[in-house]
C-alpha cells in the first residue's frame, strides 16, 4: 500500500542522454551494440522497468533517426553538452523528477539504478553517486528533482554548463551515495575505454558460468567461448578476478558449488582456502591461500584455463 507521503513524491521519468557528438570515441557511442541492441535503446528499455515514462534526449537533427517506438525530447536550449538535454527535459515536464543516465555506461544495470531510487531523497535537488574514480558526483547517473530545474537555470544564466559543477556547488542540497557496484559507473568515451569495458564484460560472463550452466542448455565449453575469454586469455588475471569477487562475494559460493558438483575424479577443486588438482581422486597439487577471495580468484582463473585447454583437445583445434 502506498502511503500519503509516498504519493507526494514527484513522478520519476527516465532520460537517456544520446545527443553527444562522440568526438573522443570517433563514432556515435549511442548506437554501439554492447548488449545486442543500440545502447540508447538498451538504456531506455532498462529505465522503462523503473520509471513512469522514458525519453531519449537528442539533438534536433537526430529526431528522424531514432526509432519511433521510443519517446524523444530534442534539445530546446542552445549550446551543447548534457546540461542542454537535462534542461530540455525539465522544460517539457517541469513537475517531474528525472532519472538521468548517459548512453556511454554499458555496465550500468538495474540493481544499481534501483539502489539509486531506493535511496532517493526528494527534499534535495538531486540524489547521485560518488564517482569511484575521482570521488566527485556523477551528474549523468542522477535523479534530478523538480527543485533542481531552477538551480540548473541559474547556473546556465551565469554561463555554467557543467552539471557536475551544479552538484559540487550545491553539495548541501545533494545526496551522494556510494555505488554498490563501482564498475557499473564505468563509462566508455574513447576506444581505450571501450576495450576496458569489453574486458570487464568478459570477466563478468566468465564469473557467471556456474549459474549459466544451470539455466542454459549449453556445455561449459560453449559458455566459455561465448564469454569472449578467448580474445583475452593472457590479459585477464587473478587480481582482476579478485576485484570483482570482492564486490560480488556471492560469486565465491557459486564456484564452490560448481566444484562440489563436478562429476569427475580429476580436475581442479576448491574447498574454503584450499585449491587442489586431483587425478583419479589422488591429490597431485595443493595450495592454501591466506583468504577465500584470493583462493577463489586463483581457482576461477585456473579452472577456465583448464576448460580452455580441454576445448582444444576435444575440438581438435590449435591454440
Amino acid at each position: 500500500m502506498i502511503s500519503k507521503e509516498e504519493n507526494k513524491q514527484p513522478l520519476l521519468y527516465g532520460l537517456v542522454l544520446a545527443g553527444g557528438k562522440s568526438m573522443r570515441m570517433g563514432h556515435d557511442k549511442s548506437i554501439i551494440k554492447w548488449h545486442g541492441a543500440e545502447q540508447r535503446y538498451y538504456m531506455a528499455d532498462m529505465l522503462k522497468s523503473i520509471c513512469s515514462d522514458v525519453f531519449i534526449s537528442c539533438r534536433p537533427k537526430q529526431q528522424q533517426e531514432i526509432d519511433q517506438k521510443h519517446h524523444i525530447i530534442p534539445d530546446s536550449y542552445t549550446g551543447s553538452g548534457p546540461m542542454t538535454g537535462i534542461l530540455s527535459a525539465f522544460k517539457a515536464y517541469p513537475d517531474v523528477a528525472w532519472l538521468v543516465t548517459a548512453c556511454d555506461l554499458p555496465l550500468l544495470d538495474n540493481a544499481t539504478l534501483q539502489y539509486l531510487i531506493d535511496n532517493r531523497d526528494t527534499t534535495k535537488i538531486a540524489t547521485t553517486f560518488e564517482s569511484p574514480f575521482d570521488g566527485l558526483p556523477e551528474p549523468l547517473i542522477t535523479i534530478w528533482e523538480p527543485a533542481g530545474y531552477e538551480v540548473l537555470l541559474s547556473f546556465l544564466a551565469n554561463d555554467f554548463t557543467c552539471p557536475r559543477k551544479v552538484l559540487i556547488r550545491n553539495n548541501e542540497r545533494v545526496k551522494m551515495l556510494k555505488a554498490p557496484n563501482p564498475d557499473a559507473l564505468m563509462n566508455a568515451n574513447t576506444p581505450e575505454d571501450a576495450e576496458k569495458v569489453t574486458k570487464n564484460m568478459v570477466l563478468n560472463k566468465i564469473l557467471s558460468i556456474p549459474k549459466l550452466s544451470e539455466s542454459e542448455n549449453k556445455s561449459v565449453f560453449d559458455l566459455l567461448k561465448e564469454s569472449g575469454y578467448y580474445q583475452f586469455p593472457n590479459e585477464i588475471n587473478e587480481e582482476e578476478v579478485k576485484q570483482i569477487i570482492h564486490v560480488r562475494p556471492e560469486i565465491i559460493g557459486m564456484w564452490i558449488q560448481w566444484s562440489e558438483g563436478k562429476r569427475t575424479s580429476s580436475g581442479w577443486y576448491i574447498s574454503n582456502r584450499c585449491v587442489c588438482y586431483l587425478s583419479d581422486g589422488i591429490t597431485i597439487k595443493e595450495q592454501i591461500f591466506p583468504d577465500i577471495e584470493t583462493a577463489c580468484a586463483f581457482y576461477v582463473k585456473t579452472e577456465i584455463e583448464h576448460i580452455r585447454e580441454l576445448s582444444y583437445i576435444y575440438d581438435g583445434n590449435t591454440k
